[in-house]
């Protein structure tokens, strides 16, 4: 079972409830017109940037093959916008994207090759460009701030738009079953801890990467002790490598 996120998952769950999020279904949107890699927004061009400055901007893929976990209908792809949608904003504001990707556990069995997916569904984000919503990513800072222009904003930019491009995305890959792709840009979020998730997130990813790299370590002196006790699943994946 593929579970090292799983508990990441809950919290953010856990963040989000009493929030009323506005639900698509994922089949029912049409995707933004895609812009390709030089379609940049410059500053005179742009409405407002979602995390501009020291605000929130934080973004994570979390991949999980347990349908509880996963929620609602399993098998149905979702859009999720906590807070309002692009139209709505009028200036710049913490933001935070989230995937949830409920994958087919078969055939992820070796850890090379859960890697390998997890991975792939990581970059994915790279390769989306929709027209007018620049994105602006720094891995090394886990953010993912947008620039939006006003041209895309009065052709009918919304999030549901931009959401439909990442899950035609991420169903490129062949383990990928459904997507759940979360917006956040409500007020009364704790976006610090969205961050904090955020981080775990990429560090249970490193330690997962550590251990496919380093057969003998001596878990004793590792810094990345503290991910595999914490982490279900992963000292079973550390283990099941070594042997």
């Amino acid at each position: 079972m593929i579970r090292i996120y799983d508990e990441v998952i809950r919290e953010l769950n856990e963040k989000l409830t009493g929030i009323a999020p506005v639900v698509y279904g994922g089949d029912a949107i049409v995707p933004w017109q895609e812009g390709g890699p030089n379609d940049i927004v410059l500053k005179p061009d742009m409405a407002y940037e979602l995390g501009e400055g020291n605000r929130s901007a934080c973004g994570m893929q979390m991949l999980t093959d347990n349908e509880e976990v996963f929620g609602a209908d399993s098998c149905r792809d979702e859009i999720l916008v906590y807070g309002p949608d692009l139209k709505d904003i009028s200036g710049p504001i913490p933001f935070a994207r989230v995937a949830m990707v409920l994958v087919d556990g078969d055939g992820l069995e070796k850890e090379a090759d859960l890697y390998q997916q997890i991975r792939a569904i990581e970059y994915a984000r790279y390769h989306i460009y929709p027209r007018g919503y620049m994105l602006r990513i720094s891995a090394a800072q886990h953010r993912e701030p947008v620039r939006v222009s006003k041209a895309a904003l009065s052709q009918g930019l919304s999030f549901a738009s931009v959401g439909a491009l990442y899950l035609k995305e991420y169903h490129k890959y062949p383990h990928v079953k459904a997507v759940r792709q979360i917006f956040i840009t409500d007020p009364s979020v704790d976006y610090e801890a969205l961050e904090v998730l955020s981080k775990r997130s990429f560090d249970i990813t490193g330690a997962l990467d550590h251990v496919l790299k380093d057969f003998n370590m001596d878990c004793s002196t590792c810094k990345l002790k503290v991910i595999c006790d914490e982490v279900e699943g992963m000292r079973e994946l550390h283990f099941g490598q070594k042997k």
